[in-house]
């Protein structure tokens, strides 16, 4: 509760995605200081809910903790590739993806 997990993923966090969804509902199922209940399901404090999420952001930091530990040299390519934004991900897969319709080609002939 002192120290949350950064909104961030912290480098060579295998899906960067899942970790953001993971501390958006960790967040959501924390309670307000001094509050003895979830804020969220209701369920008296820590929750199912937040255990679980703890449980899988902390599995996620240690695997990244083993990755920087035994690829030291891929830390400034992954921090390169963590900052970029989602959006900038998804116009990249975008125009990647964009290709001539098939269809359109053959009704053309």
């Amino acid at each position: 509760m002192n120290n949350p997990p950064p909104e961030d993923a912290p480098v060579g966090v295998i899906c960067p995605g899942l970790w953001t969804v993971q501390v958006r509902w960790w967040k959501r199922h924390t309670p307000r200081l001094g509050e003895k209940k979830c804020t969220e399901c209701g369920q008296a404090w820590p929750c199912h809910s937040w255990l679980c999420w703890d449980g899988q952001i902390g599995d996620a930091w240690e695997a990244s903790n083993r990755f920087l530990r035994h690829n030291p040299e891929a830390v400034p390519a992954a921090i390169a590739t963590t900052r970029r934004t989602r959006a900038t991900t998804r116009t990249s897969a975008r125009e990647v993806e964009q290709r001539d319709d098939p269809a359109r080609t053959l009704s053309a002939a």
